[in-house]
């Protein structure tokens, strides 16, 4: 059975139907319900992008993810051909029982710089524990290169290394992440607390982990 768009009164013997519109009014209906300027909020030191309060790596599908939030279009999907000198050419997809639509726009970007919390705490130098690593020098740098690795992957850090006459000692941000990796890579340090402040009423410490390769 022909129909025809209540639009432009093309039928569907012309050209293709998306629910009860043709195409090419479907497509501008699309169009038309997508802002033409987005801000979105990048981290000025990592340079990962800010999505529902979470950073996260930037690349072509993260910055689209970062647009569909910003633009407020939870419904559609949205592809990234190109982004460049705060202009971004994009693909908007809304799918619908019958088909899916799509159009082509040019939006401009803004981009307002924060620092995400990792970047901030390693500026200012954080950390919960030292891990002192003594002994054989090679052995040294493959546990400190696991160590950043293992910690990277959680959003934690070494924030200072300091060379010893037999080892070195690395500055972590997180002691729950420390004693996780000494477990996950069934290593056994000796262990010592330091009273270092106290925060809401609470007494906090830092841990010393002295491990020997």
């Amino acid at each position: 059975m022909t129909i025809y768009c209540p639009t432009c009164n093309r039928s569907s013997d012309e050209c293709r139907f998306i629910g009860s519109f043709c195409e090419f009014c479907a497509a501008s209906k699309l169009k038309m319900d997508v802002p033409d300027f987005a801000k979105i909020s990048q981290c000025r030191f990592c340079e990962r992008l800010k999505i529902k309060g979470e950073y996260v790596d930037m690349d072509m599908d993260s910055l689209g993810r970062a647009l569909k939030y910003a633009l407020n279009i939870p419904d559609r999907k949205v592809d990234i051909d190109k982004y460049a000198n705060g202009m971004a050419y994009i693909h908007v997809h809304k799918e619908t029982e019958s088909a899916d639509a799509g159009v082509a726009m040019r939006i401009r970007v803004r981009v307002i710089h924060a620092t995400c919390r990792r970047c901030f705490r390693m500026s200012a130098g954080y950390y919960q524990g030292v891990v002192q690593l003594r002994g054989n020098r090679m052995k040294i740098e493959r546990v400190k290169e696991q160590m950043k690795r293992y910690l990277e992957k959680r959003e934690e850090f070494i924030s200072k290394e300091e060379k010893q006459t037999n080892g070195i000692d690395l500055y972590v941000s997180s002691k729950q992440a420390a004693n996780s990796f000494f477990m996950d890579f069934k290593m056994k340090p000796e262990k010592s607390f330091r009273l270092y402040g106290m925060r809401r009423g609470m007494k906090v410490y830092r841990n010393t982990y002295s491990l020997h390769l």
